[in-house]
């Protein structure tokens, strides 16, 4: 009976526990290690229905998901967690969960530059391109070499690398991008690339000069001395060589027109010789006709369409021939008469062909004014130091000389514009031209008529003299500057008139007093003042040879 007691409280009491909140126990419950940026989607544990759930120090980015069903309440931890570390958080429910989970840094995704090829001393530029999902920070390490040989590049910790371009040959570059996120850190290292550096390759070849020999006979070898080859290579360069090439055939064991085949870096062209039999030797030879076009422009080749020669044999005989020639130059190169010599069995001769520069000028304009500028009207124009820029089709040129200008003399006062001739286009360019000065007059006297002496009555004690004279006109206008030295001596000259009569008048009148002159004897009715005068003179004289006898 007791025992039966006992039991049946035991079963009451462990019902009455499990329907009991249940008391706070503790867990640890370690999630595993995961990438920063990656979602995360963690089941953490499973509580009762009825208990509130705490969550602490959850990981930066993360949160506390809950979830119900028929099995139960369950509990997650879900986001995206960007900070690396590793992080230990709380969850309360009932008991105390102690969660630890390990974020490390998000491993970068890169890409780089595929294979590259260039020639020696190009520029390349090799380009890293990363990322991360999440915070962290990214650097770079450029490596050279392959897999265990690869080894870093001093200084190259930039997402741009300039390789060395200047010898040729092949070489691997790689780049490690480490992604650091707090403490910790991850790299990735890219994918391998080739750099291959190479000399350009040849992309044609033509024949620049024709051997010295170009006329063989039978079982002769080819001779190559003279002979140079155009070289274009795939990179736009050109270059004349005239050895490392191989020809063939090397030795003629035919006779006629042979094809030469030259070869170099494996592309080849071919060039005409005349093979003969030995018995018919060619001894000279002429040019029958011309080619049906003999003018040309720079840079322009070669036609020989219609041109044929006569050869002559050394038997006397003679054959024409208008296929299998060689002509040198093929390419014209300068201006002016050309002449193109033509080459058969060994024998040459010459005929010429016009060549011409086909620039155009398309205008001109004033590049330099001439050093004269200033002028007066009448002198001639210098254009020393005049420079035009002349514009054509194939770019621009100063000239100094070769052009004319009009007008050739200045002509009008003020700003004069010359006009520069080159060809049929024209420029200007203005000059001042000043009037020139007109010269001052030299002043002269205005004249004066002598005055007219009239002898006084013999009774007056003293002697009456009267001056006549014609006065100058009297202008009202104001003098000049011009006109004031004349007008003052006249003044002057009209003193020493009025001066002049006034001392003859007092010596004829000192005459009458003493005596020597009889009254009335040289009145003015009967005698002019000049007359007087000679009279007077010449009674003094006698008076004085009296005295002396």
């Amino acid at each position: 009976m007791i025992k039966k007691f006992f039991t049946s409280a035991a079963l009451a009491l462990l019902l009455m526990v499990s329907l009991l909140p249940r008391a706070h126990a503790e867990a640890y419950i370690s999630l595993g290690r995961y990438g920063a940026g990656e979602p995360l989607s963690l089941f953490v544990c499973q509580v009762d229905p009825n208990v509130i759930i705490l969550a602490n120090d959850l990981p930066e980015g993360c949160h506390i998901q809950e979830y119900n069903s028929d099995a139960g309440r369950f509990v997650n931890l879900e986001g995206v967690p960007m900070r690396a570390g590793s992080f230990t958080f709380t969850i309360d429910a009932g008991e105390r969960f102690f969660c630890n989970i390990d974020i490390t840094a998000a491993a970068p995704w890169v890409r780089i530059t595929g294979d590259t090829q260039c020639r020696p001393g190009d520029r390349v530029v090799l380009e890293c391109e990363a990322g991360s999902s999440d915070d962290g920070v990214l650097s770079y390490q450029w490596y050279s070499g392959m897999d265990l040989v690869a080894l870093p590049i001093e200084g190259a910790t930039d997402s741009r690398y300039e390789p060395d371009t200047s010898q040729v040959g092949t070489e691997t570059y790689a780049c490690l991008v480490t992604n650091t996120n707090g403490p910790l850190n991850n790299v990735t290292m890219s994918e391998s690339m080739t750099l291959t550096v190479v000399e350009p390759s040849v992309s044609s070849l033509s024949i620049e000069t024709l051997p010295l020999k170009t006329s063989y006979l039978v079982g002769e070898s080819f001779e190559s001395a003279g002979m140079q080859i155009n070289v274009r290579y795939d990179d736009g360069r050109s270059a004349v060589v005239s050895q490392g090439f191989a020809v063939s055939p090397a030795v003629f064991q035919q006779a006629g027109t042979q094809s030469v085949v030259v070869t170099y870096e494996g592309r080849s062209c071919s060039f005409n010789v005349m093979v003969n039999e030995k018995e018919k030797t060619v001894t000279g030879i002429g040019v029958l006709t011309l080619p049906r076009k003999v003018s040309y422009t720079v840079g322009e080749s070669l036609e020989t369409a219609g041109l044929s020669i006569r050869a002559y044999t050394a038997d006397g005989g003679h054959f024409d021939v208008s296929s299998g020639l060689d002509c040198s130059p093929t390419v014209f190169r300068t201006e002016g008469t050309q002449t193109v010599t033509v080459s058969y069995q060994g024998k040459t001769c010459t005929f010429g062909v016009k060549v011409e520069d086909d620039t155009r000028v398309t205008g001109i304009t004033v590049l330099t004014l001439p050093a004269n500028r200033e002028y007066m009207v009448g002198d001639a124009i210098n254009t020393t130091g005049l420079t035009l820029q002349v514009n054509t089709n194939k770019g621009a040129e100063t000239v100094a000389s070769g052009f004319t200008y009009t007008p050739r003399v200045a002509t009008a006062a003020g700003t004069q514009e010359i006009t520069v001739l080159y060809g049929q286009f024209s420029a200007t360019f203005n000059v001042n031209v000043r009037a020139k000065e007109a010269p001052t007059p030299t002043p002269k006297p205005t004249p004066t008529p002598a005055p007219e002496v009239s002898a006084a009555p013999s009774t007056a004690p003293a002697p009456s003299v009267e001056v006549s004279a014609v006065p100058s006109p009297i202008h009202t206008a104001a003098p000049t500057r011009q006109n004031t030295g004349v007008n003052a001596l006249v003044k002057v000259f009209f003193v020493i008139a009025v001066l002049a009569l006034a001392g003859l008048a007092a010596y004829i009148w000192y005459l009458r007093t003493t005596g020597f002159a009889d009254e009335g004897e040289y009145e003015a009715p009967r005698m002019k003042p000049g007359e007087q005068l000679t009279a007077l003179i010449e009674k003094l004289r006698n008076r004085n040879s009296n005295k002396r006898e």
